[in-house]
């Protein structure tokens, strides 16, 4: 009996291990015909925007599990910008790692991204989408600052936003609500989800700003980085719809599931021989 428990016991990696296997990567045409999703990421600041800083950036676009990038020095693109492309698999999406920094300097680097979903089909379908962030900003001396701001807004209605700041001398924030320190170094490390309800024949576009900002104005420093990437994690039937079916995620857990439950209790038998 003892060997059986142990048994069980270890199944349970190799069904959360075939239950991530399934979902990940599956093409979303799938579980989803009819629904096209198209997302892109342009970098939009301008001459008048960089005053003595440095920037850095890479735009990423991930398309049927293939990343594409295109890298930005000071101003100057090299690769597509816009980057943009169709989003076929689970976790595709579009990305950015851009970072800014200067002394008795100036920047504002912002960069426009949108996603754009049509259903083509007699479903209703539920897209749910994952934002992983994380941001480093420090600013020192007497008068400086530096600042992330982040939204996405659907055709109505701002979905997520955050504004994240450093400053020497009005004090340091997070969503307008003082921490209680004058620069300094800030880090944070968050992810948030939402979902998108799109009916039959209907269509949706999200956009947003993703920008880092900062100044020094007195013999101090200023520094952001900026790691962000929005993508499909998931894509399912609305409940109640014509053509609702388990999706071929689920069956292949179960067949897994078969598999691995096969092999541990041959492994049991075979050891009470």
């Amino acid at each position: 009996m003892n060997r059986i428990k142990n048994s069980v016991k270890c199944l349970s990696p190799l069904i959360l291990l075939f239950s991530s296997w399934a979902q990940a990567g599956l093409v979303i045409s799938s579980v989803a015909p009819g629904l096209d999703i198209e997302a892109g990421i342009e970098m939009i600041s301008e001459a008048g925007d960089l005053d003595g800083a440095t920037q850095n950036a890479s735009m990423e676009l991930m398309s049927s599990n293939i990343q594409t990038t295109s890298d930005i020095t000071g101003l100057a693109v090299t690769g597509s910008n816009p980057l943009q492309g169709s989003l076929l698999n689970l976790d595709d999406g579009i990305g950015l790692d851009a970072s800014v920094a200067g002394a008795d300097a100036e920047t504002d680097f912002y960069f426009d991204i949108f996603v754009d979903l049509m259903n083509n089909s007699i479903d209703d379908y539920i897209v749910d989408f994952q934002l992983d962030y994380s941001a480093i900003l420090s600013g020192t001396g007497a008068d400086a600052f530096a600042e992330i701001e982040l939204n996405i807004e659907d055709m109505l209605d701002e979905i997520f936003g955050t504004t994240l700041l450093v400053d020497t001398v009005f004090g340091n924030e997070i969503d307008g609500d003082p921490t209680g320190n004058d620069g300094g170094t800030m880090i944070i490390d968050n992810s948030v989800m939402f979902s998108i309800n799109l009916a039959a024949g209907m269509s949706e576009s999200l956009t947003g700003l993703w920008d880092l900002r900062g100044g020094d104005f007195d013999q101090g420093s200023f520094a952001a980085e900026l790691d962000v990437f929005l993508s499909v994690v998931d894509v399912h039937v609305e409940p109640g719809t014509p053509n609702e079916v388990p999706e071929p995620g689920f069956g292949l857990f179960l067949l897994g599931l078969g598999i691995a439950v096969r092999f541990r209790f041959a492994q049991l038998t075979k050891g009470t021989k």
